[in-house]
């Protein structure tokens, strides 16, 4: 549409360029990250801690779901799944769930964590879009929130919806 000149199209560079690198540089340092985890056995730790504590499985899911909204409220969901899943996949993993369904309530949490307040990415994306106030957005968000939050409880209690796909293949 030939609108954007050279200096509108280096200022979109250098932006995309300045975010690619944070990405980056998040995703190198999570790698240090779960390296560290995995020679220091602090996983398996941890692990062995909640076994001898006698918490039910259960309750360590619903606390590690709890933990990826919250970090969904400040974080883009990248960096949360980068951050978390070294030390939250295999200890979820140890005891007894279902790979596959974890990543899918992962992903699920950190995605409803970007679009609630206080930061919410996505609404401040939404918002600047469509020119329309962040609180309006903010307000009008909620019935999805709250339609993502059953759809969350429903994946939970029935392991076997986000299952029947991945089985037939």
């Amino acid at each position: 549409m030939r609108r954007m000149g050279w200096s509108d199209f280096l200022r979109a560079l250098s932006t995309a360029t300045r975010n690619s690198a944070m990405i980056l540089a998040i995703i190198a340092c999570s790698a240090v990250f779960g390296i560290f985890l995995t020679l220091t056995g602090v996983t398996q730790n941890l692990l062995m801690a909640i076994q001898a504590a006698d918490v039910p499985p259960f309750v360590v899911l619903l606390c590690v779901l709890l933990m990826l909204l919250v970090l969904g409220f400040f974080l883009d969901q990248l960096a949360i799944l980068v951050l978390t899943l070294p030390l939250t996949f295999p200890l979820l993993a140890g005891l007894g769930y279902e790979p596959v369904w974890l990543g899918i309530l992962f992903v699920k949490a950190a995605e409803i964590g970007l679009i609630t307040p206080p930061m919410g990415i996505n609404v401040f994306v939404v918002a600047s879009t469509t020119k329309v106030p962040v609180g309006k957005v903010f307000r009008g968000v909620w019935p999805f929130v709250i339609a993502e939050l059953i759809v969350l409880a429903v994946l939970i209690a029935f392991p076997a919806i986000s299952l029947w796909l991945p089985g037939r293949m």
